[in-house]
């Protein structure tokens, strides 16, 4: 974590300082050889083929020293040639640019066509290193965590293989990054010469500049989403916590992540979802304290709420922890199940039908489901309107919190494309003026793949903290818990809304993007409910059938009729800011 926050340092110091704006021809060969000599030593700091030796590493552990240093010297050979190769390309055209037919490296006359491929190819490697250095880095990070089982073993039997699939994905990358920039350049040139008329060999010498300054424009955009990898450091670091603090076959007692891994999952929240609303305050300023706010807000969550949920006001009697084991799970979830049956029965009992069991031998059944909490007969009394059922609800559908909060991202992942569509439309493309800004922008079209991509991290990673604590937040159901994250991530936006009036943005925003995380937790929140009792979902034909078993017709109704609230009021939002003449924020 220090060597990445050195390097971030470094390479913003290489960006502020040493190419403060667009490159000229007598300095332009100096900034092609510093970008290109970062994003080569980034990449061999990164250590991206050094082997990890732990048990999730498919063999690792076993292997000895010879071997893990032989197994180093493959993969680095396989790192090194490629980057090496794609430098020396973007070296011989800053080096030698004559040989492409080029008088310097920004030609203020019509070039040829070999000239702009040349310039072309230069920046195409630029940008390859930097987005090389990205993927290196987050390899590295994941790999030490554990995060990458399921690709470990392909890189460590075939390394050329893996670098090669690699080095054509980032080539193609690069060269959509070059096509949509020059595309936004076209619009651009024809729609300020279009009434001047001017002539073709204008035009020429405007690509080359174009060309020339690629680069520096493109690895500048790049940094701008270097968070990611602070993101990806953060996970990786709790995911060694976890496995080195569980056993195998065993679980720890602790029903959620303390002290550091608590703050490993904030900074990741803060990090990952938190900075997507900087812009909500209009100004770039508020980065260097939306950070903390946004942690102070996520302690403040815990400390306040942690007392109210269920576990926590079960009587000594009953151990937190009790649900953990095998045995007591199968127990639980037969008891919750049994709860729900005999409250069925009850209702019906309510409603006249025939043949409904006797009340009186029903509450005794409830009864003695409720005592089953107990660990000893002379225990505390049990709160009355916590059931077993809630306790199975508040475990959640994983033994670990680590893997609760797992389960949870990958459900927000999915449920969150409708809300990333919808925000990336009204930011980049909801009306004529909006489109025609961002076709024109060197970065417009680029920007928004990278929007998508951010937005569903984001979901993704709201959901891992929701699951992560989902044993601590309050609520007998998923929907409260999903509230009380909101609210933790609404904190920091309604402090910023204090600045809205001065910073001239549309409130709107704010409200839609609290809306939209709501909906997508709340439905991520059902999706868990529903998880915890997978194995019944065999005696139920849909998964609706299943839901209304866990919440009963009336707060099944309720669920409903709250999330179309949601919908409704987000949609509303959404149409009036669409309809509005208000730029948006980012």
């Amino acid at each position: 974590m220090a060597t990445s926050k050195k390097l971030s340092a470094a390479v913003a110091l290489i960006l502020l300082e040493v190419i403060p704006g667009p490159p000229t021809a007598d300095v332009q060969p100096r900034y092609t050889i510093i970008s290109i000599s970062a994003g080569l030593v980034m990449i061999v700091l990164a250590f991206p083929w050094s082997p990890v030796p732990t048990p999730d590493a498919h063999g690792s552990e076993a292997a000895g020293p010879a071997d893990l240093r032989t197994s180093r010297r493959r993969h680095a050979r396989a790192v090194l040639t490629a980057a090496s190769l794609v430098a020396s390309v973007g070296l011989l055209v800053a080096l030698a640019p004559r040989f492409f037919g080029l008088p310097n490296l920004v030609p203020q006359t019509s070039q040829s066509s070999l000239a702009l491929a040349g310039l072309a190819l230069m920046g195409t490697a630029v940008m390859w290193l930097w987005l090389a250095a990205m993927v290196a880095w987050a390899w590295r990070f994941a790999q030490e965590g554990g995060l990458v089982r399921k690709w470990a073993p392909a890189w460590a039997r075939s390394p050329v293989l893996c670098v090669v699939a690699v080095t054509v994905v980032l080539l193609l990358m690069a060269g959509a990054m070059l096509t949509c920039f020059w595309w936004a350049r076209v619009r651009q040139w024809e729609r300020q010469t279009w009434l001047s008329g001017a002539t073709p060999n204008l035009r020429i010498i405007d690509q080359g500049e174009f060309l020339a300054a690629f680069w520096a424009t493109g690895i500048r955009w790049v940094y701008s989403y270097a968070w990611v990898l602070a993101g990806v450091a953060f996970l990786a670091f709790l995911r060694t916590r976890v496995r080195a603090e569980r056993p195998a076959g065993k679980l720890p007692p602790e029903l959620e992540p303390l002290k550091q891994d608590f703050l490993l999952v904030t900074l990741l929240f803060a990090f990952v979802v938190g900075l997507r609303q900087v812009p909500l305050a209009g100004s770039a300023a508020l980065y260097g304290v939306w950070l903390p706010l946004t942690v102070l807000s996520l302690y403040a969550l815990r400390v306040v709420t942690g007392p109210w949920s269920v576990l926590a006001r079960m009587p000594e009697g009953f151990s937190p922890t009790r649900p953990g084991s095998e045995q007591c799970r199968e127990q639980l979830l037969e008891k919750a199940h049994l709860y729900r049956r005999v409250h069925h029965q009850l209702m019906l009992m309510d409603r006249g039908h025939e043949g409904s069991a006797e009340r009186e031998k029903l509450e005794n059944q409830l009864r003695d489901v409720h005592e089953w909490l107990r660990c000893e007969p002379a225990d505390g009394r049990l709160p009355d309107r916590v059931s077993v059922l809630d306790v199975a609800l508040s475990w959640g559908p994983r033994d670990h919190w680590w893997d609760n909060a797992r389960h949870a991202a990958r459900l927000a992942f999915w449920f969150g494309v409708p809300a990333t569509l919808a925000l990336t439309w009204l930011d980049y493309l909801r009306d004529s003026r909006t489109r025609l800004v961002t076709q024109h922008h060197p970065i417009g079209l680029v920007e928004i793949a990278a929007n998508l991509a951010v937005w569903q991290l984001a979901w993704a990673a709201a959901g891992f903290f929701l699951g992560a604590l989902w044993r601590v937040l309050p609520g007998s159901r998923g929907p409260v818990r999903a509230v009380a994250v909101t609210v933790g991530y609404a904190a920091p936006i309604g402090v910023a809304a204090l600045f809205v009036n001065v910073a001239d943005t549309n409130a709107g925003y704010a409200l839609l993007h609290v809306l939209l995380m709501l909906s997508v937790l709340t439905l991520t929140s059902i999706w868990m409910d529903m998880a915890t009792f997978s194995g019944e979902r065999k005696f139920w034909p849909t998964r609706l059938g299943l839901l209304l078993s866990i919440y009963q017709l009336r707060g099944i109704s309720t669920q409903i009729a709250y999330l179309l609230t949601q919908a409704g009021l987000a949609a509303s939002i959404w149409f009036q800011l669409a309809a509005s003449d208000s730029d948006p924020p980012f």
